[in-house]
């Protein structure tokens, strides 16, 4: 008795797979991630593991049992770089890179224990296969979400508005006793934005006729546990500050850039001084 494998089956089932694992990644680091680009790692990395089932079976199988896993740790860097690209064609750190990779791996892992877990209710029936899917992957999002908020209540957040002449746009800010940093030519306190919060880059801004009112410079400042090293300090026209007693307002606040993000969680884009704490 031979057993038959159909590959199109089977490619189907790994892109539904590789796609939760995908979509769950991006839930738990918090980033946004389009479903075009989810569906194209998924996609590459079903196309991927067919080529090899279909390559194993022709060989009769001698190699394919222990190149799957290897496959498996190979693919994972590929579908990560697909799904979740650099901003504005920028490559991601390594450090960003390594936090993509492992939590793949961890929501690959816990999503094929869940499927383990709910392997004797659905007695290797098709429709009851897709529906342990789905049931662990929102078994998986419900936990995100949980735990999301719970670490959002902890946080002390506040969304703030900011101007720069004409435009306005909208980010969350950690209200922050931490955050003493004064300007030293302007002797004000500065808040710090991430440079991804920004709608134009700051090469941009410079280039526009607001240069000369967003009196560029830069800031120096040192951090415990950290280097030291320079923010790119811009003065914008209003920043205000949405909050539980209203609304205060900041005319021609200090703000330093940061390059890097300064939520690791992504919760947050901004962290505004402790003097502006209401």
């Amino acid at each position: 008795m031979q057993a038959k494998i159909y590959l199109d089956v089977q490619f189907l089932t790994e892109w539904v797979l590789n796609l939760c694992v995908v979509l769950l990644t991006a839930r738990i680091v918090g980033t946004g991630v389009r479903f075009a680009r989810a569906a194209l790692a998924a996609a590459a990395g079903a196309l991927a593991h067919v080529a090899l089932l279909a390559a194993g079976v022709l060989s009769g199988w001698h190699f394919c049992g222990g190149a799957m896993p290897v496959l498996g740790w190979l693919l994972i860097p590929v579908m990560t770089g697909i799904a979740f690209p650099g901003k504005r064609g920028r490559h991601r750190s390594l450090a960003d890179r390594l936090q993509l990779w492992i939590t793949f791996a961890a929501a690959a892992f816990l999503l094929s224990g869940l499927l383990q877990a709910l392997h004797p209710f659905w007695q290797r029936m098709f429709f009851r296969f897709w529906l342990a899917v789905f049931a662990a992957y929102a078994v998986l999002q419900a936990g995100c979400k949980l735990f999301a908020a719970a670490k959002h209540r902890q946080m002390d957040l506040c969304p703030v508005r900011l101007y720069i002449g004409d435009t306005q746009w909208r980010v969350m800010a950690l209200r922050d006793t931490g955050n003493r940093l004064q300007d030293p030519w302007l002797h004000r306190p500065v808040s710090i934005l991430e440079e991804g919060a920004l709608p134009f880059s700051v090469e941009e801004l410079l280039g526009k006729s607001l240069a000369e009112t967003l009196k560029f410079h830069m800031i120096p400042y040192s951090s415990v546990g950290c280097p030291s090293g320079v923010l790119t300090g811009l003065v914008f026209t209003r920043m205000v500050i949405e909050g539980t007693d209203g609304e205060q307002v900041i005319q021609a606040p200090v703000i330093g850039i940061s390059r890097g993000t300064v939520s690791t969680e992504k919760a947050y884009q901004m962290i505004l001084h402790e003097k502006f704490r209401q």
